[in-house]
């Protein structure tokens, strides 16, 4: 058992609230680390975290002067991963805008990939699963990224067809 583990393990009858909290606070960050910024553990557009979410508190976490060197270690074992999680998320952002270059060019292919579910299966999912195979954690920032830029793409052309269509 690691120690953010022995630190929340309630069987234990002298564990200090305190540190009880902040293990758990860095445990909760982590799993949102390994699961793309989603407490869902699957890509999820509405609360998904952007990486500068995850910096701003992290780095807030590593400045404080904590009573429990190993806790403080495990915040800066954290940031240390942050530059990673930004590049797979901007990666996705970049794989979006080449795969809407690619639909733009045939109609049917566009109708496809503005639908959401077959966007997250068939683009992508594909798409960071080839480009971080092996990394879980980093496949499911480049979905994070992947999915943000598209739901900005297509809420906005929906957002313009609406106000044309109103416009009547």
């Amino acid at each position: 058992m690691d120690y953010l583990q022995q630190c929340i393990d309630l069987r234990q009858q002298d564990i200090e609230p305190e540190i009880f909290t902040i293990a758990l606070a860095v445990c909760c960050i982590r799993e949102l680390i390994n699961h793309g910024g989603s407490d869902m553990r699957r890509p999820d557009l509405e609360s998904a975290l952007h990486p500068e979410h995850l910096e701003s508190f992290i780095t807030r976490a590593v400045e404080i002067a904590w009573k429990d060197a190993r806790l403080a270690r495990e915040w800066r074992k954290l940031q240390q991963v942050l530059p990673r999680v930004r590049e797979a998320w901007e990666k996705g952002q970049s794989l979006f805008q080449e795969a809407l270059e690619r639909a733009k060019s045939d109609q049917e292919s566009m109708e496809y990939f503005s639908m959401i579910d077959f966007a997250i299966d068939c683009y992508a999912e594909v798409t960071a699963s080839r480009v971080y195979p092996d990394q879980p954690a980093l496949r499911d920032w480049t979905v994070n990224g992947y999915m943000l830029a598209w739901r900005e793409h297509f809420l906005k052309v929906q957002g313009e067809e609406e106000h044309v269509e109103g416009d009547f």
